[in-house]
């Protein structure tokens, strides 16, 4: 969680709403669920924490009781959980579209290096990761 707090709080400092974009997919059906939300910090002290039969450990919130976050230790994989908004868009894919290689896309647009200049502190995970 302090991971997550510490990156919402360097993308604040550099814009004033930030949001966050979720993608549910189903892949076999080509189904897609698209919304976004606002980006907010966590404090671990509103939540009550326990681990599941798998390992997990499991945030619910005090005052809602609701299952809010997921961390998986082994994967080292922190997942939010958030409720799908009314204004979310479902969308599907008709046509069996072509996976396009991604050096095709970049060698059609005529892409050089230098159009990109990533910064060290967004390039570098923290020691805590």
């Amino acid at each position: 969680m302090a991971i997550w707090n510490k990156r919402v709080n360097e993308g604040m400092d550099e814009h004033a709403d930030l949001r966050i974009a979720v993608l549910i997919r189903n892949m076999q059906t080509r189904e897609y669920v698209l919304f976004e939300d606002a980006a907010t910090r966590f404090v671990p002290d509103n939540y009550r924490w326990e681990f599941n039969r798998n390992g997990n450990l499991e945030g619910f919130g005090l005052e809602t009781g609701e299952h809010t976050f997921t961390w998986q230790p082994h994967g080292g994989q922190f997942t939010i959980i958030r409720t799908v908004p009314p204004s979310a868009r479902k969308f599907t894919i008709n046509r069996n579209v072509p996976l396009v290689e991604i050096s095709q896309v970049l060698a059609y647009v005529d892409y050089r290096e230098d159009w990109i200049e990533i910064e060290p502190s967004w390039n570098q995970l923290p020691e805590t990761c």
